[in-house]
């Protein structure tokens, strides 16, 4: 998802504009509407950095990172948002493309379903064996959820 709606409008002017706009358009900007909070804009600062670990560089490539914490702080938010800010990369030398993408896991996850997903929303060209028997277990607690950004080819 994206088209979050993030810019204020601080005058009178910017919003009247925005009150004249056809309903449709300010009840997406309502549904959409994202406020950076402190917590907010720190969770972002260290995707990112987990993202690009050197300045000027490019990203990590084949890894996974996630945000963990109790339920409803915000987590799918900031990482729905940074996924949805980075736009597909070009192929690499050997053409191969490592997408961001954003996947949640909750108490239901299983380590086989997570890697379903992953495989899925990165378009795999191939999905390793799965051993039926390797005991998987889902998050610690119901109330445990792990939200991250995925980089893969």
């Amino acid at each position: 998802m994206a088209g979050f709606h993030e810019i204020p409008f601080r005058t009178a002017e910017e919003r009247e504009a925005a009150a004249s706009r056809p309903v449709h358009e300010r009840q997406a900007m309502i549904e959409r509407l994202l406020y950076k909070y402190p917590l907010f804009k720190a969770g972002e600062d260290f995707i990112r950095r987990f993202h690009f670990p050197f300045e000027n560089g490019t990203h990590g490539k084949g890894t996974i990172g996630g945000l963990l914490g109790p339920s409803r702080v915000g987590k799918s938010t900031i990482c729905e948002f940074y996924a949805s800010g980075i736009e597909n990369p070009e192929p690499d030398e050997f053409g191969e493309t490592y997408r961001v993408i954003h996947v949640t896991a909750t108490s239901q996850t299983t380590p086989s379903s997570l890697t379903d997903t992953i495989a899925a929303r990165t378009g795999l060209r191939s999905i390793p064996a799965k051993n039926s028997g390797s005991g998987e277990h889902g998050a610690s607690s119901p109330r445990d959820r792990t939200n991250g950004t995925h980089h893969s080819r």
